[in-house]
């Protein structure tokens, strides 16, 4: 359940527009499509877990079977996708906010972004966590919008039946849908960072991870097809889609209120978790001397957090709401990030394969799933450029590559 709560979350929550925007009635057909194009990579990860199970995983294995400077590709890759995820989790949270009036009007937008993105950072800092009984909190909170739309999805559809036609949009294309959806997927891979933490990994880390990518993507398509259903294919630009969802499900302002705050103040989780998480990816790097200064980079603090690290993934989360706070930009950046990491673990698998290192890896589902990432590769770049980042975005990613070469040079 563990990874079901990972992967599950914000990505749903904010992509219910986007995906209704672009393909209407059928936004669902881009969970399954990033489901299926996700799945030799899972089934990668999950052989990993169980015959390499280790800490960072998405940083070891490419350093293992391929070579250190494909690690540092991946785990500087992987950190900078999980930065852009934070900048555009963070900016959904306090849009909404400032839209409700919630917070005063006394700040932009970008403002409030900074200012809460730093103080979620500061309080990581000091060792505050969303485990215990906080991450029951969130996980309730989380638990309220989702029953809401399953409830709601339900009652429609057996008043209503499933629409006898459904038209398809003119908007429609894979190269806009899949990024999306993908999106709403990635965490899957907490499996290879905890791999070494689980009881008979060889056993269990393969049934966890298919089991868990199954679970969201049932309950992913039904809440994206049940909102879409309810609100007749589309939603106003300007109004929140699950407010519109909850109104005409419930008939409560009240009831909609809760639902609608709720799903937001669970966004909270997701920010909370990628900063704490993926932060020990940059700390391996230094760890491992890529970066000039790899000590003082590689600092730990009284409460076990590496707040240097944190402090470079702030810098990353603010640069990119600078460079930009379109939600569909945001999430291009953030999965083609993920998926140079992807492709390359896949490609650490194939080699490992070919080497008889890593058994019962078939080489054909490593060299299916890089195909896939690729694939994938060009649609993210291509959507990018069309906001005009394709250069920005270089510039933000070569950063540590140029940091690292220098390391070597000096």
């Amino acid at each position: 359940m563990m990874v079901v709560n990972t992967i599950m979350g914000a990505g749903f929550l904010v992509n219910i527009f986007p995906l209704m925007k672009v393909a209407g009635y059928l936004g669902f057909l881009g969970y399954i499509g990033a489901f299926l194009i996700l799945l030799p990579v899972m089934l990668v990860m999950g052989k990993f877990a169980q015959q390499r199970p280790m800490s960072g995983g998405m940083y070891q294995y490419p350093k293992e079977f391929l070579s250190p400077l494909a690690g540092f590709v991946s785990g500087w890759s992987y950190f900078l996708g999980k930065s852009a995820t934070i900048a555009l989790l963070t900016h959904a949270f306090t849009s909404f906010f400032v839209q409700q009036n919630i917070l005063p009007p006394i700040f932009s937008v970008l403002t409030y972004d900074i200012i809460i993105v730093t103080i979620l950072s500061i309080l990581n800092m000091l060792g505050v966590s969303i485990s215990g009984k906080i991450q029951l909190v969130f996980t309730a909170l989380k638990t309220i919008p989702f029953s809401a739309v399953l409830i709601g999805g339900i009652l429609f559809l057996k008043n209503n039946g499933i629409p006898s036609s459904i038209p398809i949009p003119e908007t429609l294309s894979l190269q806009s849908l899949l990024p999306l959806a993908l999106f709403a997927f990635s965490g899957f891979e907490v499996i290879c960072a905890i791999g070494n933490q689980i009881e008979k990994p060889e056993i269990n880390s393969l049934p966890i991870i298919l089991s868990a990518g199954a679970i969201v993507l049932a309950l992913y398509t039904f809440l994206q097809t049940s909102v879409t259903f309810v609100l007749g294919g589309s939603c106003p630009e300007k109004v929140n889609a699950l407010i519109a969802f909850s109104q005409i499900s419930f008939g409560s302002p009240l009831l909609g209120s809760i639902i609608i705050n709720a799903a937001y103040l669970a966004v909270l989780s997701g920010i909370l978790s990628n900063l704490a998480n993926n932060t020990w990816n940059f700390h391996a790097l230094a760890r491992d001397d890529f970066f000039p200064q790899s000590k003082i980079l590689s600092l730990i603090n009284k409460q076990n957090v590496p707040w240097v690290a944190l402090t470079i993934k702030l810098i990353l989360v603010i640069c990119l709401l600078v460079l930009t706070q379109e939600q569909p930009a945001l999430q291009n950046i953030s999965v083609a990030c993920i998926t140079i990491s992807y492709l390359l673990n896949a490609l650490a698998a194939f080699v490992g394969a070919a080497q008889k290192k890593i058994i019962q890896v078939p080489l054909f589902i490593s060299g299916i799933g890089s195909l896939f990432c690729l694939g994938i590769l060009i649609f993210c770049y291509l959507n990018i450029t069309k906001f005009g980042l394709s250069l920005p975005f270089i510039g933000i990613y070569l950063t540590g590559g140029v940091l690292a070469l220098c390391r070597k040079i000096i």
